[in-house]
């Protein structure tokens, strides 16, 4: 097969190449992720998502015809960025749309696991790496044309940025196809424009306050190491494919094939679980926490690569620094606190005298005081 390796000769003094384009790429899928959030609450969930797919579609295009490894490089870390946005918007745009009682569901369908096999099948069938480039593009654009001609706008986006009449307009529709009766027009803009009181009136928080509440703090950093641990194994078993034995298409899909059993998850998983993973991503304050934990989770990703090339001079060594990641995890997630039959709370309990910055206040002033009677 024609790979990028043996393209541009990188092996030797170049062997760190492919790893270093890897780790780019998956800086650009960071990066994605945290913007996507923003850019997506100020122009519209379709609009980012048709954008983000154009993108990945010509960029994938457009560098199938790079003529040095760094050209390669540059047009693989903006791929990674799009494909930020695509991966922060996939589940949010759908559960948008999705009723309360089938919302547990999405959260276990196989189907980056279904698409993941048909890569590798592509990739068996092309054999040459510009000629995979622009098959996923191609695979993509169907996609593409689906989201812009049947898939409307986000009604609850549309109604928390005061699109009212846009946001009826989907509802009908949404109603129409499921034989229900949309609720009358002036009902509904009496009720949004209640809501908008409250909306005015709520607090905003940002990461700080997370870090100012100890209990809040104890709990995101046990979190992070699980997070990272996640990211790193998941995408580093998946860069190392090629140090298993064996068929590297057959073991790809085989890799992809082990996780269509999540979806006995939503067997397994009672709804009160589903409810947490789900308020987790939905319920505004926390998606902040949420946003820092995605992106611990980006930074053991980027790490999988680098130690994916470190692995190939010193053999086991991807997996046997995954399985002590995994282990140091399952031991700190036994200290999180049970949330299971417990209500989750949609603000931050805050009090000023146990707040971490008052703490490192007052140890300030005891040092500067302390320093005082020294010199007295």
């Amino acid at each position: 097969m024609n790979t990028v390796v043996s393209e541009w000769d990188l092996v030797c003094d170049k062997s760190w190449v492919p790893s270093t384009i890897t780790t780019l790429q998956m800086g650009g899928l960071i990066t994605g992720g945290f913007v996507s959030g923003h850019v997506a609450d100020a122009i519209g969930r379709k609009r980012t998502y048709v954008c983000a797919l154009f993108a990945i579609i010509s960029l994938n295009t457009a560098a199938a015809f790079s003529s040095t490894w760094e050209m390669f490089a540059v047009f693989r870390f903006f791929i990674g960025f799009w494909s930020g946005f695509t991966t922060s918007l996939n589940f949010t745009f759908v559960i948008e749309f999705t009723p309360r009682q089938s919302r547990s569901m999405l959260r276990f369908l196989p189907c980056r696991e279904l698409f993941g096999m048909l890569y590798a099948c592509l990739c068996w069938w092309l054999h040459d790496w510009r000629y995979i480039q622009i098959g996923i593009a191609l695979t993509v654009f169907p996609y593409f044309l689906g989201i812009i001609w049947f898939v409307p706008e986000s009604f609850r986006w549309l109604v928390t940025h005061w699109k009212i009449q846009k946001a009826y307009d989907v509802i009908k529709t949404i109603a129409s196809m499921n034989n229900k009766k949309p609720p009358e027009y002036d009902n509904f803009h009496a009720e949004v424009i209640q809501v908008e009181d409250l909306v005015s009136e709520e607090k905003k928080y940002s990461i700080l306050d997370i870090l100012d509440n100890p209990r809040l703090l104890k709990i995101t950093l046990l979190l992070m190491v699980a997070w990272f641990s996640g990211g790193y194994g998941t995408y580093g078993i998946f860069f190392g494919v090629q140090q298993l034995e064996g068929n590297i298409y057959i073991n790809l899909i085989l890799l992809n094939a082990i996780g269509l059993f999540q979806v006995t998850g939503w067997y397994f998983a009672n709804w009160k679980i589903c409810a947490i993973a789900l308020l987790k991503d939905t319920i505004f304050c926390r998606n902040i926490g949420s946003g820092l934990l995605n992106a611990t989770s980006g930074i053991g990703i980027m790490v999988a690569p680098i130690v994916n090339f470190a692995s190939q001079k010193i053999p086991g060594l991807l997996y046997l620094m995954f399985a002590g990641l995994m282990f140091l995890s399952a031991f700190l997630v036994i200290l999180l606190p049970e949330t299971n039959n417990k209500a989750l709370q949609d603000t931050i309990d805050f009090d000023p005298n146990n707040s971490i910055s008052k703490k490192i206040k007052d140890f300030f002033n005891k040092t500067v005081q302390k320093g005082y009677e020294y010199l007295n």
